[in-house]
């Protein structure tokens, strides 16, 4: 494949809006759209390019970046930034872009959806009907503007996710160490400790992954509970102890959850212990999945590519 003159290339390595291809080849760069290619195939070929665009299945760290020579940024569709190394990123003098900003509002959505149609049994209602059942009584559900909804995290998504509960009136907790606020409305209570969320009938997760986030959501936490509750992750999986959450679901601590995301997405690998975790899920029939689609919209794609415009250094 020949590589523009200006040496100015770059390497597209998931799926995008055609805006961005576009845009960035009316600035002058010769693009690569490899949506397909594997992790491997880019460290063959990483060092023919200036820029490098990543969803989650392309790791940028240390070993990636010995075949970078060239490599002057870095641009990560959507908000994750544990698949890079930003320390060496930074050493090297590559730009990252992140584009958190572009899909919270999908997020947000997606996640209002699961819980409302976890706490009003619609999954399960829907099959029964399908196969000729008409059971009422034991798909009464619950009023999300009757319960208390905590929400751990207050970033893009969590801000917005607390937007759209404000129509429904319910009492909010919000906590998150790492970001000063004010609460938007009366009803959304800021909360200085983890411990503070323990009475929610309803516990979101909207964190980003970091060490010190690994399984926050676990046995202790799920123990300390005031009351059986539903649970939502739309962040990512390695914030929840899945077997934790196994557990407290056949113990009647958790009444439920909705999973948009995994501790380990690669499904076809899995090993013994964690298919039977899975199975376990399944079998209570208390748990939705969604296979990481809640940032997943048209118009976030377009928004997306749009925010990685917005955000790409000239390179001249």
């Amino acid at each position: 494949m020949t590589r523009g003159s200006t040496g100015l290339n770059v390497l597209v390595t998931d799926s995008v809006h055609p805006i961005l291809i576009s845009g960035l080849e009316s600035r002058g760069f010769t693009v690569d759209y490899i949506p397909d290619i594997t992790l491997e195939e880019v460290k063959a070929r990483i060092h023919l390019y200036s820029g490098l665009i990543i969803n989650t299945k392309i790791r940028v760290d240390r070993e990636m970046l010995q075949f970078a020579g060239k490599l002057r940024v870095v641009a990560r569709l959507g908000s994750g930034k544990e698949i890079l190394d930003l320390g060496a990123l930074a050493a090297k003098g590559v730009s990252v872009i992140t584009t958190p900003e572009a899909n919270c509002n999908a997020v947000a959505e997606h996640g209002l959806g699961l819980i409302l149609a976890l706490i009003r049994h619609i999954p399960r209602a829907n099959e029964e009907v399908k196969k000729f059942h008409w059971i009422r009584e034991a798909n009464r559900g619950r009023e999300l503007s009757r319960m208390r909804v905590g929400v751990l995290g207050y970033g893009f998504t969590g801000r917005r996710f607390c937007h759209l509960l404000s129509s429904f009136g319910c009492e909010v907790k919000i906590h998150d160490p790492y970001i000063q606020f004010e609460p938007e409305i009366h009803r959304h209570q800021k909360v200085d400790h983890i411990k503070d969320l323990y009475d929610c009938d309803v516990l979101s997760l909207h964190v980003s992954f970091m060490p010190e986030n690994h399984h926050l959501i676990g046995e202790k936490f799920i123990q300390s509970m005031v009351r059986p509750f539903y649970l939502l992750n739309t962040s990512r999986g390695r914030v929840l102890d899945l077997k934790a959450l196994a557990s407290g679901i056949d113990e009647g601590r958790v009444a439920g959850a909705a999973l948009d995301v995994l501790e380990n997405e690669q499904i076809k690998g899995w090993s013994e212990s964690e298919s039977e975790t899975h199975q376990r899920l399944v079998n209570s029939g208390r748990v939705i999945f969604t296979p990481h689609i809640a940032g997943w919209t048209v118009e976030s794609k377009f928004e997306i590519a749009q925010s990685v415009l917005n955000q790409w250094p000239d390179l001249q």
